[in-house]
């Protein structure tokens, strides 16, 4: 039997708004919390699943093949926020919304043959997920300490293929491969 990756292509953060998430959480006092790990933080673009080992080669390629064409763009932080709206367990760090940046995600979703599961692709980090909840409504949704990131500006410049190793204290994310965007000769403001 081949080996099986659970695979997942995201963006990097500059240590700078690392430092601040990390900052952010160990200020909050909420309960039945599991805070994302400093060394997992990121923005997904496509989650792709559990692939044969096999496959990772050919899923390198296509990658590499599209973001050749990419160029860097901009993502601005908009607010933390609990999510999703209809049922909240997570608290992400969301970004205003960016069409380049759903177009990319389209795009990879349709090379990388992954199905779209969401009406929307909204950009965002996952800060923290609630666990074993009850009544969300106990819960303050008005978080502290979270004003000092907004209208922060993420120049995206590199894409990362993770590879997602579930464990029983949470999820190591090893790095598989980097790809850097095309050069910034011209730039998408978006």
């Amino acid at each position: 039997m081949n080996q099986q990756l659970r695979l997942f292509l995201g963006i990097p953060l500059p240590h700078k708004i690392v430092s601040k998430i990390i900052s952010f959480q160990q200020k909050q006092t909420i309960e039945n919390i599991r805070w994302t790990a400093k060394d997992n933080l990121h923005i997904t673009l496509v989650f792709i699943g559990n692939r044969d080992a096999e496959e990772l080669p050919r899923i390198n390629q296509l990658i590499s093949d599209y973001t050749a064409s990419i160029k860097p763009f901009n993502l601005r932080i908009k607010e933390y926020e609990w999510a999703p709206p209809s049922r909240p367990y997570m608290i992400w760090l969301s970004f205003i919304r960016n069409q380049y940046f759903e177009s990319i995600c389209y795009d990879l979703h349709r090379i990388l043959n992954v199905p779209i599961t969401h009406e929307t692709i909204t950009p965002h980090i996952t800060v923290a997920r609630v666990k074993n909840f009850k009544n969300i409504a106990s819960l303050n949704k008005d978080f502290k300490n979270g004003h000092n990131i907004k209208g922060t500006i993420i120049r995206v410049k590199t894409f990362i293929l993770w590879q997602s190793i579930l464990k029983s204290d949470g999820p190591q994310y090893i790095p598989l491969h980097t790809y850097n965007l095309m050069a910034a000769e011209g730039t998408n403001e978006n």
